[in-house]
């Protein structure tokens, strides 16, 4: 606009008055239509897969063409894992204590972190948990109402939270429909989907509860069907031993006998010393005083036998805890010697066969598997500058046309996501991210290398 004003003031100066000039609309000019030519459809993700551990492939589970699920599924679970266990109450001061150092290291003045806890503490201090989210609200506002103080510490307390919260026992039962609803939301297979929740029933059904982290460890296992395998026999078989351990701990951790036989000798004891102590009130000398001294003695001990076994449970569960440590162990030792799909796709290359040795994944690595993400693609093309503002075509929809697809299948429609800021020879780089589809007989409809147009409608 600028360059017109001087070019016609320019003209007016050299030709002298001009008539008024016809009017003209302002700010409604009307749409008009750009084409992109020469566009490619492009991956978004791909992946060349290799083993974590050096040995010898002894299983291959899938071949060219299979689909595969991978860390897309997982972000799913986790959002919804998160979501809910933010919502489970925990308890109050052992979490604020922690909380306190948390919000230290963050950097938050000692002041307004004793202000924000002290307001937690005279909201929730009476009640026996508060959920996560109620605790990250009031940490936010204290924080950010403070100057210095903002999205730095409160991403300190979301981590924080995020750890305790995948630590809070769950019940599985009622959380396995929902969860079910978030796994078709991430297009698994339906399929799939019963058998990831069988593996969880059968995993912690008889608990009646699991950790978030036990629950999106046991749905990766399940959905992110394995690939291949190195040499993972023995490393199984120490899965086995370390889940009998965990099991025989956890049956010891809820076990409360001790503590319930122990408060029934306990009452026995002080009703049999109070009887003999109201025997010689009345009657003096009824009870010898040796007797009198054992039987505190043993009402005494009896108390003590009740402290020894809480503390038996507590060390109980402490053990537990310590076996829950020794089973992931195992688990993620068998993890380390199964190759899975880092992404949802289909496998197009298998490079190496069973019974070849192959390498971890580093820079030396073997890949084993070529996977590609065809669910949703990039078309990319190169856009003019002139013709297409950079800043009008961000996040706009757009009409795509593939060469090699049928007209009744066209167009398709996809968003632009990227429009880069380098321009070379009047011309910039333009992605629109599609979703693809299948036909009839169950192929994609696009694929990588064809060649189409992007048609959008500027205001």
């Amino acid at each position: 606009m600028q360059i017109s004003a001087v070019v016609l003031t320019t003209l007016m100066a050299l030709n002298g008055p001009a008539a008024d000039p016809a009017p003209r609309a302002v700010g409604n000019s009307a749409p008009r239509t750009e084409v992109i030519s020469d566009c490619f459809v492009e991956l978004i993700d791909e992946a060349k897969v290799s083993p974590q551990e050096a040995g010898i492939l002894s299983k291959i589970h899938l071949h060219e063409g299979d689909q595969v699920y991978g860390v897309g599924v997982s972000e799913s679970v986790t959002d919804y894992l998160q979501q809910r266990s933010y919502g489970v109450k925990m308890p109050a001061e052992p979490f604020l204590r922690k909380l306190r150092e948390v919000l230290l290291t963050a950097g938050a003045d000692p002041q307004t972190v004793t202000r924000a806890i002290d307001g937690i503490l005279d909201k929730y201090g009476t009640q026996e948990g508060i959920s996560g989210n109620d605790i990250l609200d009031m940490v936010a506002r204290s924080l950010q109402s403070n100057r210095g103080h903002g999205v730095a510490v409160s991403e300190f307390v979301e981590d924080y939270l995020q750890q305790q919260s995948y630590a809070v026992k769950l019940p599985v039962e009622p959380m396995l429909g929902d969860l079910g609803k978030v796994l078709s939301a991430a297009k698994v297979d339906p399929t799939d989907v019963p058998r990831a929740i069988q593996d969880l029933l059968d995993k912690y059904g008889a608990r009646g509860r699991a950790s978030s982290r036990d629950i999106l460890e046991t749905m990766e296992r399940s959905l992110n069907i394995i690939l291949g395998e190195i040499d993972v026999d023995r490393a199984k078989m120490q899965e086995d031993a370390a889940e009998d351990k965990l099991a025989v701990a956890h049956a010891k951790a809820v076990n409360t006998t001790s503590i319930e036989y122990a408060t029934a000798a306990m009452r026995v004891a002080r009703i049999e010393w109070q009887r003999n102590q109201i025997a010689n009130n009345e009657t003096p000398r009824t009870i010898t005083a040796m007797e009198m001294e054992r039987l505190l003695l043993t009402y005494h001990r009896s108390l003590w036998e009740i402290k020894q076994a809480e503390v038996d449970l507590k060390i109980a569960g402490l053990e537990e805890e310590v076996a829950q440590t020794e089973w992931r162990a195992a688990v993620d030792s068998v993890e380390r010697h199964i190759i899975r799909s880092p992404l949802n796709g289909e496998i197009i290359d298998v490079k190496h066969h069973e019974g070849e040795w192959v390498q971890p994944n580093n820079s030396n690595g073997d890949p084993v598997f070529h996977i590609v993400r065809l669910d949703t693609l990039w078309v990319s093309g190169r856009a003019d500058s002139g013709r297409i503002p950079r800043g009008k075509i961000l996040e706009r929809r757009v009409d795509i046309h593939i060469k090699e697809l049928p007209a009744q299948l066209q167009p398709l429609s996809g968003i632009v996501q990227f429009a880069s800021p380098e321009i070379q020879s009047g011309q910039y780089r333009v992605l629109v991210r599609i979703e693809n589809r299948k036909d009839s007989d169950g192929h994609w409809l696009l694929l990588p290398g064809m060649r189409g147009t992007i048609t959008v409608t500027l205001k």
